[in-house]
C-alpha cells in the first residue's frame, strides 16, 4: 500500500523527503510538532506537506484571497515568511511568484531543525532561502527589499514586544509601498473570544490574544497603515502598506 501511495505522489510531481543522518542529529526543541509530522508522514508513504493538507485542508483559498491579490504588478516579487514549518505554505507561495520572471522567497523560522529540514525539502529550488532566526528579530536581509511579509499561524503566539520587535524590522526591509500581512487572534471578535475562553481550559495554551486596535498602533508606530482585515476562522487576517 506504501509503495503504491508513493508512485501516485511522485506522479502527481512531488517528491517523498527521507530523513537523514544530518537531520536526526539536530536538536528539534523549537521544531514544534513538525518532525512528528514527518515521521507519520513516511509511516503513510506520503510528502509531509500532502499529509499535513489531508488533515488540516489546502492553504490555497486563503492564499487566494489575503496574499494573492497583492502581488499584481509585481514583476519581480520578493516575499518573506517567517513561521514557516515543513513549507506547506511555502510551496503554495512559490507556485504563485514562479509565474514572474524573477523572484525570491526567504523562508524565515527559529528552529535549526526546520531551517534543515527546509534546505533538504527545497534543495532544487535555487530563489528559496531558507534563514535562521532568534524568535525575536529577522535575520540579515538587505535594506528596502522585500515587497511582502507574509506569515500564518505563527504571530497567534507572539507578545506584543514580540510583534513590535519584527515589525521594528518590518520597516527596515520592506520596500516603500510593500506589505505586511499576517494573522492573530482578536478577543473582540466572536470566534476569538470564544477560543480564548475554550483554550482558558488548557494550561498547556500557547495562544495569546490582541486586539486589532493594539496590532494597528503597533504596525502605525512602525510606519505602516492597515489596508484590510478578514477573519477566517478563529483569526483575524491583516494587510498593511508600508508609507
Amino acid at each position: 500500500m506504501k509503495v503504491l501511495i508513493k508512485k501516485i505522489i511522485n506522479g502527481l510531481g512531488y517528491d517523498l523527503v527521507s530523513r537523514s543522518t544530518d537531520l536526526e542529529s539536530i536538536s528539534k526543541k523549537k521544531a514544534e510538532g513538525f518532525p512528528e509530522w514527518l515521521k507519520n508522514s513516511q509511516e503513510a508513504g506520503m510528502d509531509v506537506n500532502d499529509y499535513i493538507n489531508s488533515i488540516m485542508g489546502t492553504p490555497m483559498e486563503t492564499l487566494e484571497k489575503i496574499f494573492t491579490p497583492y502581488l499584481i504588478g509585481m514583476k519581480a516579487p520578493v516575499v518573506v515568511e517567517i513561521g514557516t514549518g515543513t513549507g506547506r505554505w511555502s510551496r503554495e507561495i512559490a507556485g504563485f511568484l514562479k509565474r514572474s520572471e524573477s523572484w525570491k522567497l526567504y523562508l524565515v523560522d527559529h528552529s535549526p531543525w526546520i531551517i534543515a529540514f527546509l534546505k533538504q525539502y527545497f534543495k532544487n529550488e535555487s530563489n528559496i532561502i531558507p534563514m535562521l532566526n532568534d524568535g525575536m528579530n529577522l535575520p540579515a536581509i538587505e535594506k528596502e527589499s522585500v515587497d511582502i511579509v507574509f506569515s500564518t499561524g505563527t504571530f497567534i503566539e507572539f507578545t506584543l514586544q514580540q510583534i513590535y520587535s519584527f515589525c521594528r524590522d518590518f520597516s527596515k526591509v520592506v520596500k516603500k509601498s510593500g506589505y505586511v500581512i499576517f494573522n492573530y487572534i482578536d478577543p473582540d471578535s466572536s470566534d476569538g473570544w470564544q477560543h480564548m475562553k475554550n483554550e482558558s481550559f488548557n494550561i498547556d495554551s500557547c495562544f495569546i490574544y490582541h486586539t486589532s486596535s493594539t496590532i494597528d498602533k503597533v504596525l502605525e508606530d512602525c510606519g505602516f497603515k492597515p489596508v484590510s482585515k478578514e477573519i477566517i476562522g478563529k483569526s483575524t487576517y491583516a494587510v498593511f502598506r508600508k508609507l
